[in-house]
């Protein structure tokens, strides 16, 4: 019972726990990250269009397209675990705006609108940024596109660098993770206080029964070593929940042009709203191919 409730919890789309508490009347439960509800607010006062298409599997997925007039190219954006477009990607989104860009933001599957049973760190989720690049291509031809994502989103878009992305130049993957295994093997620890071993191997085993998949099957730093597309790493110095390291790690491990920006007193998913301004200049140096070769000695913690 207690793998099945900790599996329900880590990739459910409705879980149980979440469902008991939020029928008790407490603080709408999303992720473990508290948000700043204001700096979502310039992008719920624009004009946005909500978009769908089919994944491979035949799940329907929603997206909401932002069109700047004066785009020079398209972000892709994906949020993070148990989170929404407008939380996780508000703030950020409208830095990718100014820099004239359209931003098409993503309901992950499992997530929000979209259809999905099971959440899938990245393993899943690839497809269907492969699927989003299509439908961008389609619809928007010959404009520059560059994928965007926090946290889980991050895994979820270095996940699909080893596709086939026609037209994408970039990939800019805030306060990713290198493994599921390891971020399911986090949450005992971290959010419970308890060694759980035994327990995470059970529900591995179990994930791969009921999802099709196993968290080790999920490892960004072995993707990132045959990775072409350019990325630009970011990560918030004091991230308490995916921790610096793994950014760092997926940097070193990075076989494509690279950048690793991290960000004094930023926890996670901070990283934007306490540096804004580096933030956006590092994101417009990047747009512009003027990616520093950055040393991983250099860019490595002390």
């Amino acid at each position: 019972m207690i793998k099945e409730m900790f599996l329900d919890l880590a990739i459910g789309k409705e879980p149980f726990i979440v469902k008991m508490i939020n029928k008790a009347g407490k603080e709408k439960v999303t992720s473990p990250v508290e948000f700043r509800e204001k700096e979502r607010d310039w992008l719920l006062n624009q004009e946005t269009k909500t978009v769908s298409v089919l994944a491979d599997d035949g799940t329907r997925l929603y997206g909401h397209m932002l069109n700047n007039p004066y785009a020079k190219r398209i972000v892709i954006m994906f949020h993070g675990w148990r989170g929404t477009w407008d939380k996780d990607c508000g703030a950020i989104g409208k830095g990718f705006y100014e820099q004239d860009s359209s931003v098409l933001f993503i309901e992950q599957r499992a997530h929000g609108e979209s259809g999905g049973e099971y959440i899938g760190f990245g393993m899943l989720e690839r497809y269907d940024c492969k699927r989003w690049v299509e439908y961008v291509n389609g619809n928007y031809p010959d404009i520059p596109i560059y994928l965007a994502g926090v946290s889980m989103g991050a895994a979820t878009v270095l996940m699909a660098s080893e596709l086939e992305l026609p037209m994408v130049k970039g990939i800019i993957a805030d306060c990713g993770y290198t493994s599921a295994y390891e971020m399911v093997s986090r949450f005992p620890r971290v959010m419970m206080h308890m060694k759980a071993t035994k327990l995470v191997q059970a529900v591995n085993k179990l994930c791969k029964k009921k999802a099709g998949y196993c968290f080790n099957d999920i490892d960004i730093t072995k993707v990132m070593k045959n990775c072409k597309i350019p990325v630009f790493f970011v990560h918030g110095k004091d991230d308490a929940f995916v921790p610096m390291e793994m950014s760092c790690r997926n940097y070193k491990a990075c076989g494509a042009k690279k950048k690793l920006f991290l960000v004094n007193g930023a926890d996670h998913l901070q990283s934007y709203l306490v540096s804004p301004k580096k933030y956006i200049a590092e994101v417009k140096s990047f747009f512009n191919w003027n990616v520093a070769n950055v040393n991983a000695k250099d860019a490595m913690p002390a």
